[in-house]
Parts: structure tokens; sequence; C-alpha cells
């Protein structure tokens, strides 16, 4: 048992490197194309998320908006400006992988046949409603800027969706193996 979280912990420290990797190394994990900045970051909250359920998903996405309120101290000048706010750059990110783990843990629960497919769903609705909840706290923190950053944050979501629908699920057919062998699944 000891054993167990030890690998856990191992694992968690890996995921959040991993996060702090993605968010720091330029075109990385924040990609700035003029005042938007697409994200990569949730894939490996819902890679974290879909093998280890909530707990991890909430640990994993709070790492997320940490590194997104630093990323926007850090960068000031762009729209990340807007995300120096905790409650716009942590709390949807931290609700976001709370619900993706936790969906994730009833989709693995499904028979194999609905799940391999009902996973591009999956991850295309929480992506969805993860931008849903930051254009929804942003506008509410920041009404002046409902009008011009919603339809360009809104079009980026589409375009991060699409993006996640495809690498989610290969990512985590190919760590399937790798985790089964490890013993640490929840």
């Amino acid at each position: 048992m000891k054993n167990k979280h030890i690998k856990m912990m191992a694992i968690d420290a890996m995921f959040i490197a991993i996060l702090a990797i993605f968010a720091f190394v330029p075109f990385l994990g924040f990609i700035q194309i003029g005042p938007i900045s697409f994200t990569t970051i949730p894939i490996i909250v819902f890679v974290g998320a879909y093998i280890f359920g909530w707990k991890r998903g909430l640990i994993y996405g709070f790492m997320f908006g940490v590194f997104s309120l630093i990323k926007a101290f850090s960068f000031p000048g762009t729209i990340d400006y807007y995300f120096i706010n905790p409650l716009i750059s942590v709390l949807p990110r931290a609700l976001f992988g709370l619900l993706a783990g936790f969906l994730a843990t009833q989709l693995r629960k499904l028979p194999l046949r609905f799940s391999a497919w009902l996973i591009f769903v999956y991850v295309f609705i929480v992506s969805f409603l993860h931008s849903l909840m930051v254009i929804g706290i942003l506008g509410l923190f920041h009404p002046e800027t409902w009008p011009i950053i919603a339809p360009l944050l809104g079009t980026a979501s589409l375009i991060e969706g699409a993006s996640y629908t495809i690498i989610v699920p290969l990512v985590v057919t190919a760590l399937a193996p790798v985790i089964k062998r490890l013993n640490v699944e929840s």
C-alpha cells in the first residue's frame, strides 16, 4: 500500500512537471497568435483525469490554473492580463479538471464498445464546458470585454476542442498498458 502511494506521488510530480514545462516553454503549452493564447495544457489534464479520476483531475486542473495565473503576471500586455484574477485563471481550470475526472470515471464504467467511441464526445464536451466557464467568468468580471473577447475565445475554443478530441484518446490509449503495469489506477 505504501509503495502504491509513493508511485502515485511520483506520477503526480511528473504530471505537474509536465504541466510546468508546457506552461513556461514558449509556444508549447500556450501558443500566442495575436491577442489570443491557444493552449495545449488541457491535454495533460485530460489524460491525468481520465486515467486517475476526479481527485487527480482536480489537482492537475488546479495546477494548470496556477501556471496560467503565473503566466498572466509574466505577460500582462496581452489578453492574459485578465487572467491575473485567480477566479478567472484558477477556478475554471480546477473545475475543468474535477469535471473531466468525474466524467471519465463514469465513462470507464461503461462497456468498452461504448466507452471507446464516447471518449471523443466526452473530450469535446468537457473542453467546451471549460471554455464556457473561462469565457463566462471573464465576462462576469470584465463585461466590457465581452463583445470583443468572447467571439475570439469562442473560435479558439472550438479549434482547441477539435484538436483535443483527436489527441487525448490517442495518448490515453497509448498510456493504458503502462498505467496497468504500474498498478496505480484509481
